[in-house]
């Protein structure tokens, strides 16, 4: 299981810097699929790899945060979503320019992925904090593969890190993938709000101001 578990992590740690060779074969064998295929990336990166490797048993339920989590994980995630909303309400404007661009709903997809990681890490390490933390080094090192993937910074999310952390910090003390997915949308969702008035009016001036 253990070996299963770090082959998928692999292939999601790596799938930045395979996919656009990938892409680009695909596209010229069958142009006319291609557009299908584009919307589906971040679906097949960010989902179906976790999906398949809890489908096929690679990586236990429970170090995925799906079940077996302490009932009164729900009583630790209220007061730190709260805690957390509140910081995000405050910072929004000074980290809005990192999501410049970004939809909030599909950068959400990596929250299966980071919890791929982490429960890859549990798997392994047979420790929890060990392997949260081992699951956000994951994390950075696909980030950092994508940077050096020549994807672009505009496709190189620079607050990605910053989001694992933060699904780390909200899984270590839940254990719950539920409340950790659902807090980091809030937050997306937030931030994609601050993001929006942020950006400078473009309203036409009205007629006769100009001199």
């Amino acid at each position: 299981m253990i070996s299963e578990a770090i082959a998928w992590s692999a292939l999601a740690v790596l799938a930045p810097a395979l996919a656009p060779p990938a892409a680009r074969q695909f596209k010229a064998r069958w142009p006319r699929a291609y557009p299908f295929l584009a919307p589906l990336a971040p679906w097949l990166h960010g989902v179906a790899i976790a999906y398949l490797a809890l489908f096929l048993g690679s990586i236990p339920e429970r170090d995925f945060g799906l079940r077996g989590f302490p009932a009164v994980s729900w009583a630790y995630a209220l007061p730190i979503c709260a805690l957390a909303l509140a910081a995000a309400r405050w910072a929004g404007h000074y980290l809005a320019p990192f999501f410049e661009g970004a939809d909030p709903w599909l950068r959400w997809l990596d929250e299966p992925r980071f919890a791929l990681y982490r429960a890859t890490g549990i798997l392994w390490l047979g420790s929890a904090p060990l392997g949260i933390a081992a699951g956000l080094a994951l994390a950075v090192a696909e980030w950092a593969i994508r940077a050096f993937a020549r994807q672009g910074p505009r496709r190189t999310p620079p607050e990605l890190p910053l989001r694992a952390l933060l699904s780390a910090a909200l899984f270590l003390f839940t254990r719950n993938f539920w409340a950790t997915a659902g807090m980091q949308l809030i937050l997306l969702l937030l931030l994609g709000r601050a993001q929006t008035a942020a950006r400078p009016s473009t309203s036409r001036p009205e007629a006769g101001s100009a001199s």
